[in-house]
């Protein structure tokens, strides 16, 4: 229940809109708004960090959802968590890289003769915590996508599919960096 202090505000902060209904109605509004149904599932505004792009993973999601045609709800949440799963192995594929980048920026200014072998050194217990997250979310997204094949062919009568292959290389989720370079 709202206290009368958080109802006054409401109504402060609605009477600052041009809109008799509240809605928003500048551009910094609009695009807020615009986000509102991020809220909750694959498309949640969670799933989506600093610096990746949501239009990839609607993207992406689009893809799974034309390639494998769930027809059930259950089919529908198993595809949904191999999408997730694909979206977050990206980001580790990413973050794995960007912990190297930052160990380097790190030492730049030390002229060190092999930068990415010391940073990998330096980084070596970041690197295994990553890697464990790596590994138990390919397993999940793997166990999961053969669940979903296994739903598939039961829905349709049909003989159990091939083993699946792993996706084919690493999504572009992110910005170009605006700040390093390897050249």
């Amino acid at each position: 229940m709202s206290t009368e202090r958080q109802l006054e505000a409401n109504r402060r902060n609605a009477a600052k809109s041009e809109c008799p209904l509240g809605h928003p109605t500048s551009v910094e509004g609009k695009a807020v708004s615009s986000r509102n149904a991020l809220g909750s599932g694959i498309y949640a505004e969670s799933t989506i960090i600093t610096g990746e792009h949501p239009g990839a993973l609607a993207q992406l999601a689009e893809t799974f959802y034309h390639d494998h045609q769930p027809q059930t709800a259950m089919e529908r949440a198993m595809l949904d968590n191999i999408i997730r799963d694909t979206w977050l192995l990206t980001r580790l594929s990413r973050i794995d890289a960007e912990i190297i980048d930052y160990k380097i920026e790190d030492d730049n200014d030390r002229k060190e003769i092999n930068p990415a072998s010391k940073a990998f050194f330096e980084s070596s217990t970041c690197q295994t915590r990553l890697q464990r997250r790596i590994n138990d979310t390919r397993s999940s997204q793997m166990q999961a996508f053969k669940d979903f094949q296994r739903l598939q062919t039961e829905r349709r009568g049909q003989p159990a599919p091939p083993q699946p292959q792993p996706p084919a290389g690493p999504l572009e989720v992110t910005s170009p960096p605006s700040t390093y370079s390897l050249n």
